[in-house]
């Protein structure tokens, strides 16, 4: 799947998208459920292939979309706030989910 494919799908996904501060930033999260929380490579598999993925399911997330590992790499740190390289991305990912800046 390319960049620009995921950021499609996460437009897509629904709008209950927010910034948590569960590391200690501004982390972007969807919490389906009050126990259970997305990111954004897990929404995406979930929206797609029905099935439930916890945040800590982000590596089976991505193999099933087939994100190239520097797409998971930066978006984990963009959705995570992590370094300042992400914030292209960042910038990216808030926008598809619907939030603002």
């Amino acid at each position: 799947m390319t960049l620009e494919e995921f950021l499609s799908h996460l437009e897509k996904t629904p709008r209950d998208w927010c910034y948590s501060n569960i590391i200690g930033s501004d982390t972007l999260r969807r919490y389906p459920e009050p126990d259970r929380s997305c990111c954004p490579i897990t929404a995406v598999a979930e929206m797609l292939s029905g099935k439930e993925y916890n945040v800590s399911d982000f590596p089976q997330a991505a193999k099933y979309l087939g994100l190239h590992k520097i797409y998971i790499e930066d978006i984990l740190a963009a959705a995570d706030l992590e370094t300042k390289q992400s914030s292209t991305m960042r910038i990216l990912l808030i926008r598809a989910c619907g939030l603002s800046l």
